[in-house]
């Protein structure tokens, strides 16, 4: 038992100067700076166990997913290690995708892989114009930002408000910030900053905002038929307008007060003339009605001119209506009914006026073509001819139509 015991001491001493029982231990220690891409992040070790005098030690960067040591830092003698991120790194906001282990050269040894936290991008925001051309003095406004970089940021514009960034799901974003401007003017980034520290800025926003608040409150009616006449409400802050004041009411296609606004919308300026309330003008043949087109309507006033916000108030500008009797000559004995059918041509409702004075009700199917039937029974023959229409455009007295002749065959008619 005891030439065992011996045996056994003698091993061991023998593996200790060896290092091969109580070898070289490397334990990486926890990371307190951030971890951002472009940055040289300071890794600090521990060691255990002798290492010669020309051991150095670095840093390997590895893809967990293929397996790839992607990075090598510069060679140290003792901790901690830096590390230089690049630019970028495929994946990286995937927090499992990247490890890093210390190495040493003599002897050659290495830590277990370790996890980063998750490695952050340093921001940069681009400012770029709003969707909204104009606005009243203090009407929100959205500006629009072009984001890079691990959210939340923190940006400061040159008007001195401050804002947040947030980021759903992706490093590149785009988000809208939201000011109240009360005057025209140019907007800059004056700060940028995240986790990473002070970020890159550029980009201009320029506002256009009305000397006053002005606003379309209403317009009526809201369809209205060229030729026709529309007034207009609307509310000004200030001092009103002066009887010299040149004033017109426009109809456009687009607000240029929302997000919908176009640079190719097409508008009409309206000779204008005050009435208690607000502004009358007529409907000029000129305006396009394709399609009983919608217009925003707004009021330009003053030189240089303001315009006002249409908000919701808009106008339906009809061509008009036209109708006509689409059954055919026919005859029929006496006492037969016969179905005629009545079209009305242009958007309705409308209402149709026979020269019998058999008035024919054309609802609005939501088309151009409206159509209805009416069965007739003349006593005898009888052309039925449109004397009348009701529209959105008023009453229209028509004089002459080529209507549909029903004949009538003499005899007697028996009521059921």
């Amino acid at each position: 038992m005891r030439s065992y015991l011996l045996i056994g001491l003698l091993l061991i001493s023998c593996l200790l100067p060896a290092g091969r029982l109580f070898g070289q231990r490397i334990d990486p220690t926890t990371i307190s700076d951030p971890i951002c891409l472009g940055a040289s992040l300071t890794i600090p070790f521990t060691v255990q166990g002798r290492f010669t005098a020309d051991n150095v030690f670095s840093v390997q960067l590895r893809n967990s997913t293929t397996g790839e040591v992607v990075l090598t830092s510069a060679t140290v003698t003792a901790s901690p290690a830096q590390l230089q991120l690049p630019a970028t790194l495929p994946g990286f906001t995937d927090g499992s995708r990247y490890q890093y282990r210390i190495v040493s050269t003599s002897p050659a040894a290495t830590s277990d892989w370790q996890r980063f936290s998750t490695i952050q991008s340093p921001a940069s925001v681009t400012l770029v114009n709003g969707p909204i051309p104009l606005v009243n003095p203090g009407q929100p406004y959205e500006l629009r930002t072009i984001g890079q970089g691990t959210a939340p940021i923190s940006i400061t514009l040159s008007d001195g408000s401050q804002h947040t960034l947030a980021n759903c799901c992706a490093d590149a974003f785009e988000q809208r910030i939201t000011i109240n401007p009360q005057t025209s003017g140019t907007y800059t980034i004056r700060a940028v900053q995240n986790s990473c520290g002070v970020g890159k800025r550029t980009g201009t926003a320029s506002v256009s905002v009305n000397t006053v608040s002005f606003k379309t409150v209403s317009v009526t009616p809201t369809v209205v038929c060229t030729g026709g006449t529309i007034s207009v409400a609307y509310s000004q802050t200030g001092e009103a307008f002066g009887s010299s004041t040149p004033i017109k009411i426009r109809l456009t296609t687009s607000n240029p007060f929302s997000q919908s606004a176009t640079a190719a919308d097409t508008y009409y300026d309206l000779d204008a003339t005050p009435v208690v309330g607000g502004l009358k003008a007529v409907i000029p043949a000129g305006v396009t009605t394709d399609g009983a087109a919608t217009y925003f309507v707004q009021v330009i006033a003053g030189s240089p001119a303001i315009s006002s916000d249409p908000g919701t108030a808009t106008v339906r500008v009809s061509p008009g209506v036209t109708a006509q009797i689409l059954t055919a000559p026919t005859t029929i004995d006496m006492g037969q009914t016969v179905p005629l059918r009545v079209a009305l041509n242009g958007r309705g409702p409308g209402e149709v006026v026979l020269n019998d004075s058999l008035s024919v009700p054309i609802g609005d199917f939501g088309t151009e073509t409206n159509e209805t039937t009416i069965r007739v029974r003349p006593r005898q023959s009888t052309t039925f001819r449109i004397t009348r229409i009701q529209s959105t455009c008023g009453i229209q007295s028509v004089t002459s139509t080529a209507g549909t002749s029903i004949g009538v065959r003499p005899g007697i008619a028996i009521d059921s």
